[in-house]
């Protein structure tokens, strides 16, 4: 029987990794492996910026690929997290049509694209959630990024199965058998940290953090006063052991992903029957030195391992993990009936890439929404030309009559009583008192204090504070993020040092919010909560009472006005209503955080007057500017604009924080 390879590529922004495996008889074996640097400004954040460097690079992993060169032209490949949307979230059980269109609405919220750029998959993880909803693992990109990504295939005379999910991808390459505990992977990368969640069912939960190895560089760099090639020379030599000063930076920094990771863990608990007990680093920043025994110190509750190659190799290194996944995806025959991918955009002749047709991109996606998925590929290929007959065959058969209803409903605005088609966001101060037995139409709040009595700087006697205060919360508990004590400046830096910080009952916040919701929406308006973000405390004049600032994110199946939510409007919300709506005071910042538009396809950024693309546009900001944050809500950021243009949203992928360490 002649052996069957299987070829997974791996490309970020600073190497290329390719993986070949065997499968013979049944067992799969890792054959040959291949990896080379790339310099600065070949890739930047998943995007192309040299082809022709890139063409180089890639052919030159192939060909000097270890033990023997790799021959074959057909790989598995995945996008790089910063480029995908993907996202572990319920969806009402309905039929297909209604869950595509709050799936549409979710994914073009997070990647900022219009309807006609977007390509999404929908996977259902389970049929029998409660409250009458479906558990579902969305993931989307942008067209024109899998444009790119396609042209540069063809010119390398490259054939793309599939296009898969990093996250995915590192999973199968740590585990071979069915989980028997839910397991958290924290895959520490370049641009992002994913924290993903398995169960012995596939994945349960999946968030990016933006605190990785560039951050790691950057914070080194500002806080040693070097530049960023001597700062990353330093976290790769020195790491958290071998000097002071670079490990009290580096643990500042991971104390913040591990804060998060904490909370991450403690939700999942609480909705989950099984919670996780091991948490396994990967990623090209697990291998700082010092890190594993920083991170089981830290996370003292969970076991704390390294990840290694479910394949038992010795040559099978974390840098080789993605790879190795993306090979396995076709190499086990279990992964696609359990995974999703992004689709393929239309080939057209010669194998060159045409400019995509709607129809066929929209039907590809019209699949996999209705839950209609693809088998199992088999080990066999077919001609191309054959597949696409294929799929045209199935498409116009047995999906002719929904997909043209489908069409005309999206080529049409929304109807008045269409099932939640709009959007509503609800802005709401509440109360929170500290005092036993809080008076009606208040929330208990409570304070947790501590002092610090070793610390270098401010911001370092800050992380440990909060650090010290986590550790206290009750569960259901959260933390509001900052301190209620003033950070002194460095000059007034005198220990020990005192912090205040508030913790309040979400579950009960949540409810109120709610009940608030019902309240302020006209009677029999149907809504479904889609996010609820926390964007602003405030002590009042009354001792003990503080106002928490939400702001509730819904879908409605009516238009609602707006204006008559004016006398619960906060600050956060200022730039879609009228000018003459009264502003809540707002303590002034010691330190404003600050961002920077990194990059863009346009060389711009459009400034919406809400955290998502169906908010009209105010403005547009130019690549290199600078604008201070002043609001968050997912994957977007209210900032303030110059001159009289007050502050509006603009989408965080296209941005990122300017490092600052200062009180």
């Amino acid at each position: 029987m002649l052996n069957k390879s299987y070829i997974g590529l791996d490309i970020s922004d600073r190497s290329v990794e390719v993986a070949e495996l065997v499968k013979s008889g049944g067992e799969i074996r890792l054959a040959n492996l291949g990896r080379v640097k790339l310099d600065e400004g070949i890739i930047e954040r998943g995007r192309l910026k040299n082809q022709d460097k890139l063409l180089e690079a890639v052919a030159k992993a192939f060909a000097q690929a270890k033990p023997q060169a790799i021959k074959g032209s057909e790989v598995v490949f995945g996008l790089q997290e910063a480029r995908v949307f993907s996202k572990v979230m319920p969806l009402p059980e309905k039929d297909s049509k209604h869950r595509q269109g709050l799936v549409l609405e979710e994914a073009r919220r997070h990647l900022a694209v219009t309807e006609e750029d977007l390509i999404y998959n929908v996977k259902i993880l389970s049929d029998s959630q409660s409250l009458g909803q479906k558990q579902t693992f969305v993931v989307a990109t942008n067209k024109k990024v899998m444009q790119e990504w396609q042209e540069f295939f063809a010119k390398a005379n490259l054939i793309v199965s599939y296009f898969d999910l990093e996250p995915l991808a590192v999973f199968r390459g740590l585990y071979k058998k069915e989980l028997q505990q839910p397991v958290c992977l924290v895959d520490l990368g370049t641009n992002t940290t994913g924290v993903a969640i398995y169960t012995a069912e596939g994945l349960q939960y999946f968030e990016s953090l933006k605190q990785a190895g560039k951050f790691f560089t950057k914070q080194i760099a500002s806080e040693l006063g070097v530049d960023l090639e001597a700062a990353e020379k330093l976290k790769i030599d020195k790491g958290l052991i071998n000097d002071k000063k670079v490990g009290k930076v580096l643990a500042g920094t991971l104390d913040l992903i591990f804060d998060q990771l904490k909370q991450i863990l403690d939700n999942f608990a609480q909705s989950s029957p099984q919670p996780v007990q091991e948490v396994v680093l990967v990623g090209g920043s697990a291998q700082l030195k010092g890190l594993l025994s920083y991170a089981a110190n830290h996370l003292s509750a969970f076991k704390v391992t390294l990840g290694g190659s479910a394949l038992r190799d010795a040559r099978a290194s974390l840098l080789y993990l993605g790879a190795i996944g993306f090979a396995l995806r076709e190499a086990d025959q279990k992964w696609p009936q359990t995974d999703p991918v992004i689709p393929l955009l239309n080939l057209a002749k010669g194998g060159k890439t045409a400019a995509v047709k709607g129809a066929l991109a929209r039907q590809v996606d019209s699949i996999a929404i209705a839950g209609a998925e693809a088998k199992p590929r088999s080990a066999f290929h077919f001609p191309f030309k054959t597949v696409l007959s294929l799929i045209f065959i199935l498409l116009v058969g047995g999906l002719g009559v929904w997909y043209f209803q489908l069409v005309q409903s999206q080529s049409q605005e929304p109807a008045a009583d269409q099932d939640y088609a709009f959007t509503t966001v609800l802005n709401f101060p509440l109360q929170l008192s500290l005092k036993e037995g809080a008076q009606v139409g208040s929330l208990s709040g409570r304070l947790l204090e501590n002092t610090i009595e070793a610390a270098d700087s401010p911001a370092q006697a800050l992380l440990a504070s909060r650090s010290l205060v986590v550790a206290q919360l009750a569960e259901g508990e959260y933390l509001w993020p900052e301190s209620l004590t003033p950070l002194p400046a460095e000059a007034d830096f005198v220990l020990p040092l005192s912090f205040t910080w508030l913790a309040y009952p979400k579950a009960e916040v949540e409810t109120s919010l709610n009940n608030l919701t019902m309240a302020s929406l006209p009677a029999e308006t149907r809504f479904i909560i889609k996010n609820i973000s926390y964007n602003k405390l405030t002590e009042t004049d009354n001792p003990g009472i503080y106002l928490l600032y939400s702001q509730v994110s819904l879908a409605t199946d009516k238009f609602v006005d707006l204006a008559a939510q004016l006398e619960f409007s906060s600050g956060s919300a200022d730039v879609a209503q009228p000018a003459e709506t009264a502003d809540l005071p707002a303590p002034a910042p010691a330190a404003p955080e600050k961002l920077w538009v990194i990059e863009t396809s346009t060389g711009w950024l459009n400034v919406r007057t809400g955290p998502g693309t169906s908010y009209d546009i105010l403005t547009k900001v130019n690549v290199g500017d600078e604008l201070e944050i002043i609001g968050e809500e997912q994957e977007w950021y209210q900032v303030s604009l110059p001159g009289d243009l007050g502050a509006g949203w603009i989408y965080a992928l296209y941005t990122e924080k300017i490092p600052n360490l200062e009180p």
